[in-house]
Parts: structure tokens; C-alpha cells; sequence
């Protein structure tokens, strides 16, 4: 079910509560972009961080084991100081992105690593780091703001000892399933120098859940990988749809989730609850999916479905595939939609046209049109499931996200 209504992490007490809190503002957002939540979220998370700021959680974070592992980014702040390479990447929420850490191998290293799919590959970005407890000889830490097109660096000295990773990029490479070798990443790190070089503090630091800040203004909000803030994770929950999304799994786990979950709830949801903004968590592309729907689903992608001024039944439709927002570029595909007359779980679609708005400048595309359907299997108040008119597969939890 959906989140309750939330409250301020200000009228609670104690370093669990400011978690769940933090937690239930995340997941009611939708997104793991601050620029993408609205007012009274924006203020429960930010007074949340502050709470787990304060309290700081486990001491010397650096320093302890706790901070090894794979973290996968639930949310982040994009400052105008941060590098819009970063922004670009984390910008697009159909991509995982983690940082594995390893502070006590032989060479201590902070990497972040970029999802794009299961069936597609990753991009891994290598860094060498550096500790009060594991320092390296002759190694000068970031001084200087910056190439300001790259964004602009802080030379702030960290809050405290063991609180600090000094890091300097060493190598990157995509590694696409479709290839047999792997693509060097085209940044020079060698001759950038002082460029090739950050640093992150842990500001906040417990068994599943971290929060760091790093040299360019950016706060980033992480939780330990298959933690989901549960503890250890149960065998059974493997069968959770959401999980299993969330973690990034192999599809074909995904599909046996869904179907599993399907059987076991057939008859439990409410067609009454299709209404609203939905955005797409996880997708199954038919053979016979058009390029144009196949590319718009690989970026952040939304539904929303609504009744129109005067009308008592659902007959508005709108496909939103968010490409970016810095710059701005979107493409919107208006619909008329109705419940079929025989089968009360299938909704009739009617694309009339589409808008791209390309940098404030809006071209129709009238060429994006047709008749389809859209076979509900499955929808509650916090998550959809649905088949389309071609074949395609889609999980969709529900979301306020400004669009």
C-alpha cells in the first residue's frame, strides 16, 4: 500500500525513525532527484538528513567495515557546482547506479559503477582511494576549484578524522553485453590531473543506509545492496516484484516474480485505483514494439491517466518520456482512452499526436499515432502491472513527480 501521510522528521526522536522517515519520503517521491520532488517532501528529506547528520551514526566511518561493500544511490542533490557528467548519468532514472567501496584490499578503491540494463551493460568508473587509515605516500589531495565547466570543487577540510575518502580516478571502461571487449571511457584521468581527483564524506553511516557529500556540493543518499532497509534479506522476499526491480535483477527473475505474484493475487486489486500519474519501473518489450516506444521507455518514462473537464469515467491517456531536464527535452504522446465494452480489464487507446519540447522549442509529431490497448493485470494505490496492445510487459508504481 502507499506511504502514509508523512511527518516531519523534527517530531521524532532517535536514528531508526529519521531512517524510516527518510525512507518513506524516498519511496513516496518516486525519484532520485531533488529537483524532481516537490515542496513538502523536499523539507521532510532535508530535515531527516539533518537529523542523521547530526546524530553522524557509526563513528570513524572510514575506518570501519560497515562502509565496504556496494551501495546503490537512492537519491541525490544536483547542485549547479556539481559536474554535469554526473548529472547527466544519475539523471536518467531507468539507470542503476552504486559505488562499490573496498577500503582494506591491497589497493584501497571507491568505484562507481552505471547500469543501463540487464540486457545491455554497465559502465564502471575506477578510482584509487585514500584514508587517514590506509594514506598513500606522496598522494596530494584535491586543491583547486576546477575547470568551471566541469563543475566547481570545495576545498573545505573534512569535519573529522576517518570521515574522508580522497579519491583520484585511475581508469573506466563500458562493458555492453552485445560486445566481446570492453569500450574505453574517453576521458583522459592521467593528464587531467588535479580534475581526476575528488573526495567524498561519510556524514552519516549505519548497517544499511549512508549518506555522503562529496567536493562538489552534492549529497548522496545510499543503501547497502539487498538491504532495502530490512536487515537481512528473507529467501522468500526473492519473489517481490519491486525488490527484485529495485536491485536491478535479470529479467527472467523479474518475470517469474510477476507472475508468481499475479497468481497469488488474482482478484485482490481495484480497477478503481487506475487513475492517477503512474511512472515506469521495469519493462518487457514485445517483438513488436515500435523503435519509438523501445527508445522513449529507455529514459524516464511516465503514464497518466485522468478524466477529462465534465467527464464521470476514465478518457484521457498521456505518455511523458522525461529524455532530460537539464537541458530540457521531452516528448509528450496525448491519447483518448475508454474500458472496453467486453472486457472490463482492457482500456482502449487512441494516440492522436505527440509535442517535443526540444529546449523550450516545441515541434509536433504527428506521425505518432494509432490504436492500441492496454490490459490491466494488476493495480492497487503503490503499483501496476500491465500488458500492451504489441506484447510489451509493464510495471509501473505510482508517483508525483512534477512533469
Amino acid at each position: 500500500m502507499r506511504t502514509r501521510a508523512l511527518e516531519p522528521a523534527a517530531s521524532t526522536s532517535g536514528k531508526p525513525v529519521a531512517e524510516k522517515r527518510l525512507r518513506e519520503a524516498l519511496f513516496e517521491g518516486s525519484t532520485r532527484r531533488d529537483d524532481s520532488i516537490g515542496p513538502e517532501l523536499k523539507r521532510v528529506i532535508d530535515e531527516c538528513v539533518a537529523k542523521l547528520e547530526e546524530e553522524g551514526g557509526v563513528r570513524d566511518p572510514t575506518a570501519s567495515d560497515l562502509i565496504n561493500g556496494r551501495w546503490k544511490l537512492l537519491f541525490t542533490t544536483r547542485p549547479g557546482t556539481s559536474s554535469p557528467i554526473q548529472r547527466a548519468f544519475t539523471g536518467i532514472e531507468t539507470f542503476s547506479i552504486y559505488q562499490d567501496i573496498d577500503l582494506e584490499g591491497l589497493q584501497p578503491k571507491v568505484d562507481n559503477v552505471v547500469v543501463f540494463g540487464d540486457s545491455v551493460g554497465v559502465l564502471k568508473v575506477e578510482a584509487e582511494a585514500v584514508t587517514d587509515k590506509r594514506p598513500r605516500a606522496g598522494f596530494v589531495p584535491r586543491r583547486g576549484q576546477g575547470l568551471p565547466f566541469l563543475g566547481k570543487s570545495d576545498s573545505t577540510p573534512p569535519s573529522g578524522p576517518n570521515k574522508r575518502i580522497d579519491f583520484q580516478f585511475s581508469k573506466a571502461a563500458f562493458d555492453l553485453k552485445a560486445l566481446p571487449f570492453n569500450i574505453p571511457y574517453p576521458v583522459p584521468f592521467k593528464l587531467l590531473q588535479d580534475e581526476s581527483k575528488g573526495w567524498l564524506d561519510t556524514t552519516y553511516l549505519s548497517n544499511d543506509l549512508r549518506l555522503s557529500r562529496g567536493n562538489k556540493g552534492t549529497l548522496f543518499i545510499l543503501e547497502r545492496e539487498g538491504q532495502g532497509g530490512q536487515g537481512d534479506q528473507d529467501p522468500e522476499q526473492e519473489t517481490n516484484v519491486m525488490s527484485l526491480i529495485d536491485r536491478g535483477a535479470e529479467a527472467d527473475k523479474v518475470q517469474a516474480a510477476i507472475d508468481a505474484f499475479l497468481s497469488e493475487s488474482d482478484g485482490q486489486d481495484s480497477l478503481e485505483l487506475l487513475e492517477g500519474q503512474w511512472k515506469l519501473a521495469w519493462t518487457s518489450q514485445g517483438a513488436t514494439a515500435s523503435g519509438i516506444q523501445k527508445l522513449a521507455t529507455s529514459f524516464d518514462n511516465f503514464q497518466v491517466i485522468g478524466k477529462g473537464q465534465g467527464s464521470d469515467t476514465l478518457n484521457e491517456l498521456e505518455n511523458v518520456a522525461l529524455f532530460s531536464r537539464e537541458p530540457e527535452v521531452v516528448l509528450r504522446a496525448k491519447a483518448s482512452c475508454s474500458k472496453d465494452s467486453v472486457d472490463a480489464r482492457k482500456v482502449n487507446v487512441t494516440i492522436s499526436g505527440a509535442d517535443l519540447n526540444l529546449l523550450g522549442l516545441h515541434i509536433p509529431l504527428g506521425f505518432i499515432n494509432g490504436d492500441g490497448w492496454l490490459e490491466v493485470l494488476y493495480v492497487d494505490e503503490s503499483i501496476r502491472i500491465s500488458k500492451g496492445s504489441k506484447g510489451s510487459l509493464f510495471v509501473h508504481k505510482r508517483s508525483n513527480q512534477a512533469l
